[in-house]
């Protein structure tokens, strides 16, 4: 397990990547928020770091170290954002080979 640690705040202030826990990705410690998430939920929806903290009980200054990790770190950033579409298109595409259930055509049921 590879961790930051900033400053005596505690457990929640550390961003750590544990093998099995969401794919690996740098996360908040002791919870599964990922840093990709907290980044987009800022600087992709415009959420302001309180809202987003509040939303997910963490501290303000846990939110601030995961986009610190973020910006510190865009090649590994990078990575977890192909595995996670590459992960999302699987899924897509194991959904799309069991075809509709029968009864079933272009999403209505027939009578």
């Amino acid at each position: 397990m590879s961790q930051t640690t900033t400053g005596d705040a505690g457990e929640e202030q550390r961003i750590v990547t544990t093998e099995g826990v969401l794919g690996g990705a740098p996360r908040i410690a002791g919870r599964r928020i990922g840093v990709l998430t907290i980044y987009e939920l800022v600087e992709g929806r415009g959420l302001d770091a309180t809202t987003v903290a509040d939303r997910f009980d963490l501290s303000v200054a846990s939110v601030y170290r995961a986009l610190a990790y973020y910006y510190e770190n865009p090649r590994e950033m990078e990575t977890v954002r192909r595995a996670r579409a590459a992960a999302v298109e699987d899924v897509r595409e194991r959904i799309a080979a069991r075809g509709r259930p029968e009864g079933l055509a272009g999403g209505a049921v027939e009578e």
